[in-house]
């Protein structure tokens, strides 16, 4: 069996600076704004004043460096996790130094030099997205995904955990944060450090999701990116609820965009171990294999569900009545989404009474929410 590739876990301290994070942010946006996809920030790991020793894994992390060619080659990504127990992010890491990097290489934030901070190696960051804000529970939650490599391959935990930092981590999950295929579908094409700055007060607005409306168990299983669409779906509503004026389209545009992210993910669950002959599917004049993952739209995930009965009949019969939302329910309900999203996302304006009967239906406003049965369904098949 192949390895799990490793990742890192470094906590960030905010005394060093007011905002540590937002700073690297910051420089790493307006650099994507600048060079494209040249774009990189420093990320230096500091090393404490009061550790006298040498890390004793830093010769592990460096070596990390050897790897990222082929994993980017083989589609994969070196991860950094970057938390201050409050907030959680993950980074796409290019570049591994024991040296911090020269003037003019990339951008490094001031507060390094202005602090006199010693770093024990950098990290050259190409993107950089917010998974968890402002939410210690769901931090936890988040890192209890990762394995600590050295730790007996433990889950991480904030408490008894976050020792020998940064941590060498695993994901078995191997979920990936930075595909060009998301990037294109979800942002436009635009990083996520650039486009989550067009996201924000979300952290307020998914704890009141997850405590009063969807509920704490559906709320976990939503992908961390499905949650920021959502989050950012039911922001914009509620800041310009007032507004008669204004276009409420891009609502529908981020709730599409998290219930193509779960259904895409829930499919490669469902039908490991289905038949080749309903697996193997042409899309759009595209080959693709069902039990791998796929970044389709709503409407092709709609047409792969109608298409014919036999792959929900063999969905509902080698997993039983818990799938009976996806292969009754669902084929129609993603149409319906697909079809008023798709003039959303292509300027036509909407006003709130457009937008409010889906958004009540998917979040169960006056009603039993799509949202809370198809996470059910994604718990049910992890």
């Amino acid at each position: 069996m192949t390895p799990a590739p490793r990742h890192l876990l470094a906590v960030w301290n905010p005394f060093y600076a007011d905002d540590a994070l937002a700073r690297h942010a910051e420089l790493l946006a307006d650099s994507h704004r600048d060079v494209g996809d040249d774009a990189e920030v420093w990320w230096g790991l500091v090393r404490s004043p009061h550790r006298l020793q040498p890390l004793a894994h830093l010769d592990d992390i460096l070596a990390l460096d050897g790897e990222i060619e082929a994993r980017l080659h083989a589609g994969h990504e070196l991860q950094l996790y970057l938390t201050d127990y409050q907030s959680l992010y993950v980074a796409d890491v290019r570049r591994i130094s024991r040296d911090a990097p020269p003037p003019g290489d990339g951008v490094v934030p001031g507060y390094y030099a202005r602090e006199g901070l010693a770093c024990e190696a950098w990290l050259a960051l190409a993107d950089l997205r917010a998974l968890v804000v402002h939410d210690l529970a769901a931090v936890q939650r988040e890192l209890a995904q990762l394995r600590n490599v050295r730790y007996h391959d433990r889950r991480v935990s904030l408490y008894g955990g976050m020792v020998e930092l940064p941590l060498i981590v695993t994901r078995p999950d191997g979920l990936r944060f930075f595909s060009e295929e998301e990037r294109r579908l979800l942002n436009n094409d635009r990083p996520w450090v650039v486009a989550d700055a067009d996201r924000t007060g979300l952290g307020e607005v998914g704890a009141q999701l997850r405590d009063h409306l969807l509920g704490e168990a559906a709320w976990e299983a939503l992908t961390p990116a499905a949650r920021t669409f959502v989050c950012s779906a039911e922001s914009l509503l509620r800041r310009h609820w007032a507004l008669q004026a204004f276009d409420f389209s891009p609502v529908l545009v981020e709730l599409g965009k998290a219930v193509e992210l779960l259904v895409n993910r829930l499919l490669p669950r469902l039908l490991q171990r289905a038949p080749e002959r309903l697996v193997l599917v042409n899309v759009d004049g595209t080959g693709h294999d069902l039990r791998q993952y796929h970044h389709l739209s709503l409407g092709q995930l709609a047409w792969l569900l109608q298409r014919d009965g036999e792959l929900l009949s063999w969905v509902l019969g080698t997993h039983g009545l818990r799938v009976k939302w996806l292969c009754t329910q669902a084929p129609a309900l993603l149409r319906e989404l697909a079809d008023h999203r798709n003039p959303a996302a292509h300027a036509q304006v909407l006003t709130r009474a457009d937008v409010l009967p889906l958004r009540n239906q998917w979040l169960g406003v006056g009603s039993d929410g799509h949202l809370v049965a198809l996470a059910r369904l994604l718990a049910a098949v992890e």
